[in-house]
């Protein structure tokens, strides 16, 4: 007996959705409101967009990266974001990235300046 073609893509459409989570990589980020400078990459900016700590051979500039605030609990909403890489951020305290606040209103609820969340991204 053949498997019926649904079950068929609904067992793809889940390996692929896991295989993507296992792939996420942790980090952290806060936002800021100030505007986002794009000394180090001459990409047009918009309005989710991300300053990176560790630009390089994995993460380059104009990237788009899916970020996804990972906490179960507020201030996470549970929603992911596409965000373009516009700068290297030299001045991120010790986190992965620095999200413009359009960006972070989308995967957190509202939070303080530099208030720092879990996150995951991939590209």
């Amino acid at each position: 007996m053949a498997i019926p073609k649904y079950i068929f893509l609904l067992i793809i459409c889940v390996g692929t959705t896991l295989f993507s989570i296992a792939l996420a990589i942790p980090g952290t980020a806060y936002y800021t409101n100030e505007q986002f400078p794009s000394s180090a990459c001459s990409v047009p900016s918009g309005s989710f967009v991300a300053r990176v700590a560790y630009l390089g051979s994995t993460i380059t500039c104009g990237d788009t990266l899916k970020v996804t605030c990972s906490g179960t609990t507020p201030p996470c909403t549970g929603k992911s974001i596409m965000v373009k890489v516009v700068d290297h951020c030299n001045t991120c305290r010790n986190v992965t990235m620095v999200l413009s606040q359009a960006a972070i209103s989308i995967i957190a609820n509202p939070i303080d300046v530099k208030s720092v969340i879990r996150i995951d991204y991939d590209n």
